[in-house]
């Protein structure tokens, strides 16, 4: 749902900032609004697509040489990484904590004709950092305890990099289901 959102988001920003750029090129106006709103719209939905992305296991890692190392090891090493990931959150949540209440108790406003209060826009990209932040605390204690059971098939399926057989498996199955939906129901 929250995918969705984020896409419908970032349509009407390009819309807006589209429709800005033909008033300002045939009207000659300029009214700024789009870049502004788009900018906004921009941060949210990146710190949203965050914990998509994590949960899609599509955060970049370079695994030149982790993909040799025995699956163990290779699974500590992806909870590893992940905890180092999750240094890296707290440092953006705390921080745009910080920012988000200096601009909510100066009630700071943005410098355009739009006069938009600054605090909307940073907390929903700072809600998005804190649901960031909750997922990945989720799927670290969820691999470490796959791990301590001795379960390293289901960690690395959690938390690990997708391998090239996990794309293959992917893009297969988008396949499948493309040409079974073209098929049409049996009769």
């Amino acid at each position: 749902m929250v995918t969705i959102a984020a896409g419908l988001a970032l349509i009407a920003a390009a819309i807006l900032v589209s429709v800005e750029v033909i008033v300002r090129r045939v009207f000659l106006l300029s009214f700024n609004a789009g870049s502004e709103l788009s900018s906004y719209v921009l941060g949210i939905v990146a710190s949203w697509g965050l914990a998509y992305t994590l949960l899609m296991r599509g955060h970049v890692r370079v695994d030149a040489l982790v993909r040799h190392l025995p699956e163990r090891l290779r699974s500590w090493i992806d909870v590893f990484a992940l905890v180092g990931l999750g240094l890296v959150a707290i440092l953006l949540l705390s921080q745009g904590f910080v920012t988000f209440m200096a601009s909510w108790s100066l009630s700071a406003r943005s410098m355009t004709p739009l006069q938009v209060p600054i605090w909307i826009p940073q907390g929903l990209w700072v809600l998005g950092l804190a649901f960031f932040a909750l997922v990945l605390a989720i799927l670290v204690i969820s691999a470490i305890t796959a791990l301590l059971r001795g379960d390293h098939r289901r960690s690395r399926q959690l938390i690990g990099i997708q391998g090239v057989e996990d794309e293959a498996a992917e893009a297969l199955a988008d396949v499948r289901a493309i040409t079974k939906s073209k098929k049409g129901p049996r009769k």
